[in-house]
């Protein structure tokens, strides 16, 4: 079974192709337009490029979980509705602890914040939360390495890749 995993954003599509659990296509896409009418449509456009050079049987989106900004999240919906649209099998979508815990990727314990804490005090509590996210990005980041024995440093091409293994998982055949 060949999945795609897609990784969004308002401005660029991080992608990763397992075929029977194997690396076989990654990257990231980037949208252009100077709104998000015009984003959505060249999401649809490179969405469908990369559809048709792929060839899934499956796709993956990325649950959009947390959004503060209203706009952003909008533009986000736009996306995804082109890429859905563009889809030429199933897509589905999974919430980023489901596909994080599935490698292994648990939430951070007490303990572990604790440890961020100490090791840099004073910081304020958005900068321990953006260290927590970053704590999670590199574990996914080194996870795609030992599976796969790439390294990459686009955290939505790492993400991509493990919401393919998610795919796989839940909805292989």
């Amino acid at each position: 079974m060949k999945v795609i995993g897609l990784d969004c954003n308002t401005k660029s599509i991080g992608y990763g192709v397992l075929e029977n659990n194997q690396l076989i296509d990654h990257g990231l896409l980037m949208m252009s337009g100077k709104d998000r009418n015009e984003r959505a449509k060249s999401a649809y456009e490179v969405a469908s490029k990369l559809f048709g050079r792929v060839n899934p049987d499956l796709v993956v989106i990325e649950d959009a979980v947390f959004v503060q900004n209203q706009s952003a999240l909008i533009a986000l919906a736009f996306t995804f509705g082109a890429i859905v649209a563009a889809a030429p099998v199933k897509a589905v979508s999974a919430r980023p602890l489901e596909w994080q815990n599935l490698i292994g990727n648990k939430v951070l314990s007490a303990a572990q914040k604790q440890r961020v804490k100490d090791l840099n005090p004073g910081k304020s509590e958005t900068w321990y939360r953006n260290a927590y996210r970053l704590q999670r990005k590199n574990y996914t980041r080194e996870w795609v390495n030992q599976n796969y024995g790439v390294d990459i440093d686009q955290d939505d091409v790492t993400d991509a890749i493990g919401l393919s293994y998610w795919g796989q998982t839940k909805h292989g055949s």
